[in-house]
């Protein structure tokens, strides 16, 4: 798990807490990762996309989970892919206006493995997305 449009990812520490680093070796796992991904396609092609370049099947979320922006969602092998679009003017809590995609990747449950970042970041880039 990440800060909404961070590439850093998150970690649970020894003691169950959050943290961006630590020093403890060994004692943390990635929770998830967060991908920007450039407004170069409109959300229903980046969501093709994404579909194509990791093996997912990206569908439109119309249940409301993500009512401040509009969002495509997959589950595979246990792992949650949320790709985020844009938000309407009047959701986007950022102190910038939001100018870019956003997938969330992050295990659905315990044991599940989040691909690595670089593996999805150039799988991405390989689809022609440009992806950070």
């Amino acid at each position: 798990m990440t800060n909404v449009r961070s590439n850093q990812p998150l970690y649970r520490d020894a003691s169950g807490g959050l943290t961006a680093a630590s020093s403890q070796v060994g004692v943390m796992k990635v929770l998830g990762i967060d991908i920007i991904i450039e407004l170069d396609h409109s959300l229903s092609e980046t969501a093709k996309a994404v579909s194509r370049a990791l093996g997912v099947a990206m569908k439109e979320e119309l249940t409301g989970r993500f009512e401040e922006c509009p969002a495509y969602t997959a589950k595979s092998g246990g792992v949650v892919y949320v790709l985020l679009g844009v938000p309407e003017p009047e959701h986007d809590i950022s102190d910038d206006p939001t100018n870019d995609y956003c997938l969330h990747v992050w295990p659905e449950r315990e044991g599940a493995v989040v691909p690595e970042l670089a593996f999805v970041v150039e799988a991405l880039r390989m689809a022609g997305l440009r992806a950070s």
